[in-house]
């Protein structure tokens, strides 16, 4: 909750009513709406509403969005829905769910913000998109399921905007089984630049296909081991997990 108020609010806004908030209320006893008036002080904005949604209200959104570009319009197509329970006691989340898109002249970032069981984003391309990150910081809480390309989804998991996209990415990735997801997958376990918790769940993902390419990137990876101790734990589990206990074993002592 304090990560979608300051995406909603802007740094500026939110740490200036986080300090007077604090000031004002320290050593006192305090209710939410103490701290939901200060953040309206310092950004002009009524919070209310956001309050009352993401405070009071139980539950979140489950959203499920997929993702079709045409190349003669050169339009991407964005639909989207709430599949959770929505009635007159629980209506449809009011959320922010900004998309990301990467062409080859770069990336560009739009709005999205709905507050129906369903909507749907037109966006006019420059060009086929290399891929499309939806919420890719995580404005609004979630589950999400997605619906797009192989391709996109891969490029995505590769060099998405932030580490949340790509772990998403990663995350659809799972059911795809081959040898060009296998790659991919590979090449960002591996990646020094990487963060620790996607490059594990690369590895974790790798070893769930149970498959020749998936074994073969594995024992790639033991010849050269990481520099991250979790990292290196993972891989060993992975390899126990296929089935060579042994090669793991050594692996670790020699390691």
């Amino acid at each position: 909750i304090l990560h979608m108020l300051r995406e909603r609010l802007g740094d500026e806004s939110f740490f200036k009513g986080v300090r007077a908030y604090f000031e004002k209320y320290k050593f006192d006893v305090v209710e939410t709406d103490d701290f939901r008036k200060e953040l309206e002080a310092a950004s002009g904005l009524g919070l209310e509403g956001f309050f009352d949604q993401w405070c009071m209200r139980p539950g979140c959104p489950n959203i499920s969005v997929k993702a079709v570009y045409d190349t003669a319009s050169r339009t991407l197509t964005l639909s989207a829905d709430q599949t959770q329970k929505i009635d007159e006691r629980t209506p449809a989340f009011a959320v922010a769910t900004p998309v990301v898109v990467k062409t080859g002249e770069g990336m560009k970032t739009f709005d999205w913000s709905w507050r129906t069981k369903s909507d749907t984003l037109e966006l006019k391309l420059d060009g086929p998109p290399e891929w499309v990150a939806f919420d890719p910081r995580l404005a609004t809480l979630k589950t999400l399921k997605q619906d797009m390309p192989v391709e996109w989804m891969r490029a995505l998991a590769k060099d998405g905007p932030t580490t949340a996209s790509r772990r998403q990415a990663v995350q659809f990735l799972r059911c795809n089984a081959t040898p060009d997801t296998v790659a991919v997958l590979e090449a960002i376990a591996t990646d020094p630049a990487a963060r620790r918790r996607l490059r594990q769940e690369c590895v974790d993902a790798i070893a769930d296909f149970q498959c020749d390419a998936g074994r073969a990137a594995l024992a790639r990876m033991m010849e050269k081991p990481t520099e991250l101790p979790r990292v290196h734990a993972s891989l060993c589990s992975a390899v126990t997990q296929l089935g060579d206990k042994p090669k793991a074993i050594a692996w670790l002592a020699r390691t």
